[in-house]
């Protein structure tokens, strides 16, 4: 089940607008995965917990446009690594039973049906979150983030940036959605790095991204 989560990552160059990568994200996400694996395990949760939770909103949005149901798995899910996150408690139900049943909700290549990208990368992303929380992958919580960076540079290149014209890299990096998100990151780490009270730093960690959505939803296609 890791293998296939890590997998994920990587999406099909189907779902994306095209197979180049977008450098400048490229490279952050491979500096914020060396800089989250030296921090503490709750700190790498929670701020795993807040990515995923930015991107919540495009997710439960789609189950709602789509007609999906998942049953409320992923949100349980993150509310669980929140919980770990928040107070080091193993508690029920199972981590790695919870992280199978939200990989087992993409579905395979061999597969009729599909998922919008970024709903894809909302369900990876709360699942590497909550290996985040239960210490169970080392890079859980950069590839957590990085599912969120993926979103956007999917989002971009498919509705406001030419992917073939010069600059095109340098432009998702620089444009606002990534600006804004890349300095909540960086004000969530430095909240939770330097709290003396961690359990109210995760809450209001929690809170500020509880009321943000990564993407825009009203500029996003919902419908399968």
């Amino acid at each position: 089940m890791l293998n296939r989560l890590r997998a994920l990552v990587v999406r099909p160059a189907a779902a994306a607008p095209t197979a180049r990568r977008a450098v400048p994200l490229a490279s952050y996400d491979r500096a914020l995965r060396a800089e989250l694996k030296a921090l503490p395990r709750r700190t790498q949760a929670a701020f795993a917990a807040a990515c995923a939770e930015r991107l919540y909103p495009a997710y439960a949005a789609f189950l709602q446009a789509s007609g999906r149901d998942d049953e409320g798995l992923v949100r349980q899910a993150l509310d669980l690594a929140w919980a770990w996150a928040k107070t080091d408690v193993p508690q029920d139900p199972d981590p790695t039973d919870l992280v199978e049943r939200c990989v087992a909700l993409i579905p395979g290549d061999e597969a009729g049906d599909f998922i919008q990208a970024y709903a894809d990368d909302a369900i990876a992303s709360v699942a590497y979150a909550l290996q985040a929380a239960a210490g169970s992958e080392e890079e859980a919580a950069g590839r957590a983030a990085q599912r969120g960076t993926d979103s956007l540079d999917t989002f971009l290149l498919s509705n406001q940036i030419d992917p073939s014209l010069p600059g095109a890299d340098q432009r998702v990096w620089e444009h606002p959605l990534v600006t804004a998100e890349i300095r909540r990151r960086d004000a969530d780490l430095r909240r939770l790095s330097n709290a003396t009270d961690l359990e109210a730093a995760v809450d209001a960690v929690r809170a500020n991204a509880a009321r943000v959505s990564l993407l825009p939803l009203e500029h996003l296609d919902h419908h399968v």
